[in-house]
């Protein structure tokens, strides 16, 4: 039987349930016999809805599974980490210039800013790219090595934040690019895309550095980074990182082939 007739099925027993127990309301019978039947009916109604919900989530599941067997076309979104769901801005760079003239060591300040932890507002943005194309998540981070097929007691403290914060907006990674020789994300992007068993439709490079990337640039790019001149000390420039609104119009805008 085919989940959609299974939660078909298990809706028309519901519904004869709930008929019955009306019926049984208006019955002359003693009202205690009433509650008594009433109550013996509820649990197996509200079980019911339970696997209802329960078979109509897998059934969905499956079908997002079937549609990437059959060679289906899909979008993939290739994700960067540092940069992308974490970095720096204006403020990060005011504290560390701050704490370099005051001799704090960095790795102090790293850790109190959590300049390296996922934000969970870019990871609520990378889901609204994700609810407006469908696409799917291919890890192209450095981050993929200790975190794919990695059991999670496992995992490292920022680790286990990002799979938290994926797990809470639906977000799955359904694969990470390999690993070449000369480490060259450009090289490992293009590996994949001429590997995978998947019917690519579009694809975008959500990544803060571009320096590996030069033959996306300007199509499947999205670059998260950009140098500010000038901050609050001395004139100096700095870097602001990260996925912003107009990130997440840009990627939407690739991967639905919009002009």
């Amino acid at each position: 039987m085919k989940f959609n007739e299974l939660t078909k099925s298990f809706w028309i027993i519901e519904f004869t349930t709930i008929l019955i127990m009306i019926i049984v309301l208006f019955l002359p019978i003693h009202t205690a016999i009433k509650i008594g039947f009433i109550c013996g009916l509820s649990p197996s109604l509200f079980n019911g809805i339970y696997y209802i919900r329960k078979w109509s989530k897998k059934s969905d599941e499956i079908k997002s599974d079937l549609d990437l067997i059959r060679g289906e076309k899909v979008k993939v979104i290739f994700l960067d980490i540092d940069g992308v769901l974490n970095g720096y801005n204006k403020w990060t760079y005011l504290i560390i210039n701050i704490s370099k003239a005051l001799h704090i060591p960095a790795n102090i300040i790293r850790n109190t800013l959590r300049i390296f932890e996922v934000k969970e507002k870019y990871v609520k943005r990378l889901s609204k790219i994700v609810k407006n194309t469908g696409a799917k998540i291919v890890m192209s981070s450095s981050w993929r090595h200790g975190y794919w097929n990695i059991p999670y007691e496992e995992k490292y403290s920022d680790q286990k934040r990002l799979h938290d914060l994926l797990d809470k907006y639906s977000l799955e990674v359904i694969d990470i690019t390999p690993s070449s020789k000369n480490g060259k994300r450009e090289d490992e992007i293009n590996q994949w895309l001429n590997e995978t068993k998947f019917a690519i439709d579009s694809f975008v490079i959500l990544d803060d550095e571009p320096y590996d990337l030069q033959s996306f640039m300007g199509k499947e790019l999205v670059k998260t980074s950009k140098v500010i001149e000038g901050d609050m000390i001395k004139g100096l420039p700095y870097e602001d990182t990260g996925l912003k609104r107009k990130h997440v119009k840009q990627a939407i805008k690739i991967l639905n082939k919009c002009k």
